[in-house]
């Protein structure tokens, strides 16, 4: 079976695209939230990528410990797009994250501190060139970066700092290394130098007035401190009590009324929805709107079996359709759910969907909603 693709939003499904290779600000935001699902087997994990890059506008940076030729056998899978790639790379325990206006995915340990890293470094620039708003202006501008195939991480590191004319110590400690070709759409600074050195679990630190980076080992724990207020009607004492349960990896104490937390990024996160559950990210206005009938779907599949793309089809968050029919009908018809079945559609609206699924197997189709009925086709 190539099952190559299937059910991926199009470019033009995301709100305010402007043309562009990749996706960039809110329009990227937005991107990440729409759901995906396709079936892949017999692909290689850099082409399933980028075709995700493709379809979806989304710049994607593989860990350079991940081996892109590795072969994804997976028939069917859907979610978020950062929790299907997960998926892709389990075998790896791999993590999605969102730096800037890329989709970076390396292994776990690293990727869970890469977010708190740059907030740290963002804040530790503001005190290194505290005196000096030029210079932070400068250090924290985005723009877009590029290397080509074959090009050096050290030779990547050593061109982010020149262009912002800082000196670098510590450059031997990134091994030699040859990368594939890549780009990070308008990244600072910090994000771009960040996600080259997590690779080689390395991060930087400011020298004296932000004049130049010093690579350092990746920290065994990252954490920033930030002050929380309690639920209301729970004291702080109270509050900490409570979240020291809830989340026994975290530091807490009471302070003025307030809970001071030591964690990740993520973890804050966290405590502010148990803190404000009211308040918590609420489903994206976007996947409210995302009925089914505005809905257009890109398909390509080949010698794939009918059940297997019906499976397909319920699991989707795009489409979770409901098939009803008769089994024993269906059999007596001489009708096999297993049969291959050959599908190549772009951009069609749902019935147009289901039809050039089942127009030649014999069955009938009709849909209320998501509910798909079958029967054996008049004859």
């Amino acid at each position: 079976m190539c099952l190559a693709w299937a059910l991926i939003g199009q470019p033009d499904d995301v709100p305010g695209a402007a043309p562009g290779r990749f996706a960039v600000g809110k329009v990227f935001e937005r991107a990440l939230e729409q759901p995906i699902s396709f079936s892949s087997a017999g692909s290689d994990l850099r082409s399933v990528l980028r075709r995700v890059e493709s379809e979806r506008r989304i710049a994607i940076l593989l860990d350079r410990r991940f081996d892109p030729n590795r072969a994804v056998e997976i028939p069917a899978v859907a979610g978020t797009l950062g929790g299907v790639l997960e998926q892709l790379t389990e075998p790896s325990q791999g993590l999605a994250v969102a730096i800037g206006n890329t989709l970076y995915v390396g292994p776990a340990p690293a990727a869970a501190k890469l977010r708190t890293l740059v907030k740290l470094r963002e804040a530790e620039l503001f005190d290194a060139a505290a005196d000096d708003r030029r210079r932070r202006q400068d250090l924290s501008a985005r723009a877009a970066f590029a290397w080509q195939d074959l090009d050096r991480p050290a030779d990547l590191v050593r061109r982010l700092c020149e262009q912002h004319h800082l000196e670098v110590a510590g450059l031997d400690r990134v091994p030699h290394d040859l990368w594939a070709g890549g780009e990070l759409p308008q990244a600072s600074l910090i994000e771009a130098l960040s996600l080259v050195l997590v690779q080689f679990d390395l991060t930087f630190a400011w020298t004296e007035g932000a004049s130049g980076v010093r690579l350092e080992p990746l920290p065994e724990r990252v954490a920033i401190e930030q002050r929380h207020r309690p639920p209301r009607g729970m004291t702080a004492a109270a509050a900490a009590r409570k979240w020291r349960v809830a989340f026994p990896q975290l530091e807490f104490h009471d302070d003025k009324g307030e809970v001071v937390v030591s964690g990740t990024v993520e973890d804050h996160t966290a405590i502010d929805r148990a803190a404000q559950p009211e308040k918590s990210p609420r489903t994206p206005p976007l996947a409210r709107e995302n009925s089914l009938e505005l809905q257009r779907f890109t398909l390509k599949i080949q010698d794939a079996p009918l059940r297997q793309v019906m499976k397909t089809l319920a699991d989707a968050p795009g489409a979770q359709f409901e098939f009803e029919y008769d089994a024993a009908a269906v059999n007596r018809a001489g009708i096999d759910l297993d049969q291959k079945i050959d599908v190549e559609v772009k951009t069609a609206d749902v019935d147009k969907l289901l039809a050039a699924i089942f127009q030649s197997t014999g069955l009938e189709v009709t849909r209320e909603g998501r509910i798909v009925r079958l029967k054996p086709a008049s004859r």
